[in-house]
């Protein structure tokens, strides 16, 4: 489309014409006069030459700069022999700014860094400069796309995009960035629902794509994690009956998950039984002998009458020589393993010397 209009006045008493060509500039427009052979012609009070043609016209032209988007108005004057003639030509300038275009965007970002891309052109220059927040962009010549890399470090961020063409026309559009991060992503291998044991192993890894360091918490321990893989493991010590393992991960923006898991662990007792009871007259003692078992203690302890008897730590054997009085002497035998469950055997030996 011309981004010019003209207007001429119609002749009086001898052909003059004048037209306005746009030129590769917006800024400028060329004013051609066409009038009968032998006319002088004034363009706002200074002489314009004019060329004839062998067809009994001449023919002048002018080069004008707009120094701002306004309509000139062309006043001419033109004198053929004793004949005058004045005649008025309109110009108009119109400049557009560059289009800019936005290829990838979004108002809401779950990552910290995130590129930005798009177009911009203009119909009169192929070079449009474009800055974001004073930083200026690198535009394909051929294509005009651009991209722009953020950090984006605060919950909102604020960018100002302006492309500005070579006669100093600009184009801004403002865009704003929600940063919504996710939390982190804990990962539990699987567990037992019940256990036999008081120690549990726990391990698994943990997962942040915009903290390579999110912080776990194991029922409120520290966990330490590897940098690399993301993988932890920890061991804890269950209580009798149900247990809740928490594990929190936490990362550097303050987003965290947690992952609970329910363990139930039943204690049981220890298995004690007695052997055998030896019994030496001659020394009014009797030696008591037996085997101790538990699941959830290699060491449970064995007292008889409150003394403590020693327990072999591989095969569980046991043995303590006691004194007999001459009478029914009665044995209590307790096991009791770390978790405070006990096992009682009684035993009667009667003595005579």
């Amino acid at each position: 489309m011309n981004p010019y209009t003209d207007h001429t006045t119609e002749p009086e008493d001898f052909a003059l014409q004048a037209t306005i060509a746009p030129r590769e500039d917006p800024t400028e427009i060329t004013l051609c006069i066409t009038a009968e052979k032998g006319t002088a012609v004034k363009v706002d009070g200074a002489f314009l030459t004019m060329h004839e043609h062998a067809s009994g016209t001449c023919v002048g032209a002018m080069v004008y700069r707009f120094t701002d988007e306004d309509t000139k108005i062309f006043k001419i004057k033109a004198l053929n022999q004793h004949r005058k003639k004045e005649i008025e030509a309109a110009a108009t300038c119109r400049v557009s700014s560059p289009a800019l275009k936005f290829i990838d965007y979004s108002e809401a970002a779950n990552s910290k860094n995130i590129v930005i891309t798009g177009v911009v052109k203009d119909v009169h220059d192929r070079m449009p400069r474009l800055e974001v927040n004073g930083e200026t962009l690198n535009v394909s010549t051929y294509t005009g796309a651009w991209e722009h890399k953020v950090v984006l470090n605060d919950e909102v961020t604020k960018l100002n995009f302006v492309a500005t063409n070579k006669f100093g026309r600009a184009t801004v559009v403002p865009k704003i960035i929600r940063l919504v991060l996710d939390a982190p992503v804990v990962e539990v291998d699987p567990l037992p629902i019940n256990a036999g044991e008081t120690s549990l192993l726990l391990t698994g890894a943990v997962r942040d794509k915009n903290d390579p360091s999110p912080t776990l918490t194991v029922n409120g321990t520290k966990v330490h994690v590897s940098n690399f893989s993301g993988k932890w493991k920890h061991e804890i010590e269950l209580e009798d009956g149900l247990n809740f393992i928490d594990m929190v991960a936490t990362n550097s923006f303050g987003k965290s998950t947690t992952e609970t898991r329910a363990i139930q662990f039943g204690v049981s007792t220890p298995v004690l039984t007695v052997t055998e009871i030896i019994l030496n007259k001659l020394k009014r003692t009797a030696t008591i002998s037996g085997t101790v078992k538990d699941q959830t203690d290699k060491q449970p302890v064995v007292k008889i009458n409150g003394d403590v008897v020693s327990v072999s730590t591989f095969s569980g054997n046991w043995e303590k020589e006691v004194i007999l009085y001459e009478a029914t002497n009665t044995f209590n035998i307790v096991a009791t393993n770390k978790l405070g469950k006990s096992a009682t055997v009684t035993k009667f030996v009667d003595a005579q010397f």
